[in-house]
């Protein structure tokens, strides 16, 4: 689940025009537990004319957050649309997931928590999920976070609608 929203996140960034396809620090990627949360992250294409390295760090929950409101009919009816049985589809689907207006079943993700569907919300501001990031480098060593630039942050986070459960910082990776 959690590489999900990392994947997503920068398929998002790319499909819109937001990230083209320039170089990047060879794919780096990392996982920390911080707190009460998971923290992942992973080099981004850098954006035309930008020079450092650009990471983009997801956050989490470490511990998942059930479903809510979700019956056992929402999932027969969904393992139906989807053509598959209701034991498969919790396996693919796992415990964050709500019920939508349309029925059945749906993936929490991030867009979801931002507009209250389900989950919970981290509640981490922009400093501080910054902060959080730059200790998860210093920890990892392989890349030094550059001081944090919130309108960069912001430019680059905001085209994928989830500004509370990401952070984009400047790096030099080696």
């Amino acid at each position: 689940m959690f590489s999900h929203f990392i994947r997503g996140f920068a398929v998002a960034l790319m499909l819109l025009g937001a990230l083209p396809q320039a170089g990047h620090a060879g794919g780096r990627r990392g996982q920390a537990t911080v707190g009460d949360y998971l923290v992942g992250w992973l080099t981004l294409p850098r954006p035309a004319g930008e020079r450092a390295d650009v990471l983009l760090f997801t956050f989490v929950w470490k511990d998942p957050v059930p479903s809510r409101g979700v019956s056992e009919a929402d999932w027969a009816f969904e393992a139906q649309r989807q053509g598959t049985d209701v034991y498969t589809l919790k396996q693919i689907m796992g415990r964050e997931v709500y019920r939508p207006a349309r029925g059945g079943v749906a993936i929490c993700t991030a867009s979801a928590v931002a507009k209250g569907l389900c989950g919970r919300k981290l509640g981490l501001s922009e400093a501080k999920r910054a902060e959080i990031a730059a200790s998860v480098l210093r920890v990892d060593g392989r890349c030094t976070a550059a001081p944090f630039d919130p309108a960069f942050n912001r430019r680059m986070s905001n085209a994928v609608g989830a500004v509370d459960q990401i952070v984009v910082l400047r790096a030099s990776c080696r």
